[in-house]
């Protein structure tokens, strides 16, 4: 046989081969051949990040498609010879091998302020697949952190990294307190005290 195929009988049936012949008469023997069949081996580099599908036993020259699919979080690279067609159409010539090579995504995790008037956040980056990040909330003079926008109310906060997220910090005013006295109380009275937000006005009276 030739590179790829195999000898499987004579046309007569007969499987010996070499085979011995007797002379008696004229004739013709048919050799018959058949393809080799070769196999397929897959891997990944990691079962967590990926799978590859497409193995299997085949005929020699036949085409075949691998595939590699990532699990979420993460995305096919390359084979392990470095081709990084996917799918990928193998011709095959012999038992062959391929692992699929798998690596994280790049997420971004951003903190913003609601109002920058009244605060700043700090720590955003863009890291790999469930690593983290801490965040932190900073309020300006006259105003304090009340929550993140889904409700979390840590500052700072340590977030995993699953997907583009943006993470809003909210802030409220202070309340500040007016207190009023009089220098004697037979004389009048004093009004307007209180507690209220900064910034605000209010009026106070003496009477």
């Amino acid at each position: 046989p030739n590179y790829g195929y195999h000898f499987t009988q004579w046309d007569d049936g007969n499987t010996d081969n070499p085979r011995m012949v007797s002379a008696t008469q004229n004739i013709t023997y048919t050799a018959q051949f058949d393809y080799n069949q070769y196999g397929i081996s897959l891997d990944v580099n990691d079962s967590i990040r990926g799978t590859a599908s497409g193995e299997g036993t085949y005929n020699y020259l036949s085409e075949r498609i691998i595939s590699a699919t990532p699990n979420y979080g993460y995305h096919f690279t390359q084979w392990n010879d470095g081709n990084n067609d996917n799918p990928r159409t193998i011709t095959l010539m012999q038992d062959t091998s391929f692992t699929a090579q798998f690596d994280k995504n790049l997420y971004s995790v951003t903190g913003v302020a609601q109002n920058e008037i009244q605060g700043t956040v700090i720590g955003s980056d863009i890291v790999e697949y469930l690593d983290t990040v801490m965040l932190t909330a900073t309020s300006n003079y006259g105003y304090h952190f009340t929550q993140w926008n889904d409700g979390n109310t840590d500052n700072p906060r340590l977030v995993s990294a699953v997907q583009d997220t943006t993470f809003t910090a909210q802030f409220d005013y202070n309340q500040y307190s007016i207190s009023l006295e009089v220098n004697d109380s037979l004389c009048g009275t004093a009004s307007g005290d209180g507690t209220y937000n900064y910034l605000s006005e209010r009026t106070i009276f003496a009477t």
